[in-house]
């Protein structure tokens, strides 16, 4: 339609040849140039209502703009609903993270409710160390407790809560299937220093593929001691999963279940004692000795967890 109109005023400012009716068209003489004040008018006409519709154009842009920005204001709204039309039809937390969430902030024993476990899970929450959300799947604090056990026992999980124990491998595997989880590793030595390591990630395969151990990025002050140990399968005393060819790691150090290779860079569920041995708890990578450790603590929460 610009293109017509922009011909015809061309044409206008040319000289539009129109024969008048009285006069013969084919005779030059005869034959004058005129544009006719009608289509000067339809001309103006035209671009008069090319201009409105253009700007008619422009706000109907600006309009579906503006229901576009509110649709996904509403899609957003929609979505904030969803999740919590979740939390009241299941209300229950299914980790530490969402006890936290729902305005618990004391560290203790709380039971969380996996998708798995309709009957639910006591788990120890540390809902302080690094803004919380941890659940302690592990802890080594006074030496009360055997870690010398069997492939069944650090499947189902053993010891108190309050004190040391293991929450078990089926536990480790339907929490760490749940969600994408991070690892944080507490350690104290016998003179009172602490230090930690944490894992970008971490995860648990099922009993079918031995437990095997899934790390990521490591980082903090007490070594890298569980790399070397990612993609391992699960081994205890009773069942020898390592790649050692003296034996079964787990009898050779310690009776505890553990991630063995051939055989360890860590050791966290080894024999309990102070003194500087191979089977003891130890994390090799923050001196690299033996040295035990006094107090340990293995614990996970949700990658990205904002308090």
């Amino acid at each position: 339609m610009h293109r017509y109109v922009v011909h015809l005023v061309v044409a206008c400012a040319l000289g539009f040849c129109q024969a008048e009716p009285d006069e013969s068209p084919t005779t030059d003489e005869h034959t004058r140039c005129i544009c006719k004040p009608t289509v000067l008018a339809q001309v103006t006409k035209q671009n008069e209502h090319l201009t409105s519709s253009s700007e008619e154009i422009n706000q109907l842009k600006q309009s579906i703009q503006s229901k576009d920005s509110y649709i996904q204001e509403l899609n957003d709204q929609i979505s904030s609903a969803n999740e919590e039309l979740k939390k009241l039809l299941d209300p229950r937390p299914h980790d530490c993270a969402d006890v936290q969430r729902y305005g618990f902030h004391y560290s203790g024993i709380y039971t969380i409710y996996p998708p798995t476990a309709e009957q639910g899970i006591e788990v120890f929450c540390d809902l302080n160390t690094d803004s919380g959300g941890w659940l302690v799947f592990q802890r080594r604090q006074d030496g009360s407790e055997n870690f010398e056990r069997t492939w069944d026992e650090y499947k189902f999980g053993f010891g108190k809560l309050a004190k040391e124990f293991w929450l078990g491998n089926d536990n480790l595997h339907e929490l760490t299937g749940l969600r994408q989880y991070e690892l944080r590793v507490d350690l104290t030595d016998y003179l009172g220093q602490r230090y930690y390591a944490k894992y970008d990630t971490f995860a648990v395969d099922n009993e079918n593929n031995k437990y095997t151990l899934h790390v990521g990025e490591y980082e903090g002050d007490a070594g890298d001691a569980l790399t070397h140990h990612n993609n391992a399968p699960f081994s205890t005393i009773d069942q020898d999963n390592d790649q050692s060819r003296s034996g079964n790691c787990a009898e050779l150090y310690g009776g505890g279940g553990w991630w063995w290779v051939h055989c360890y860079d860590s050791n966290l569920n080894g024999l309990y004692s102070n003194r500087h041995l191979y089977e003891t708890v130890v994390w090799y990578q923050l001196r690299k000795n033996h040295e035990p450790m006094r107090h340990v603590e293995m614990k996970i929460r949700p990658k990205r967890f904002k308090n």
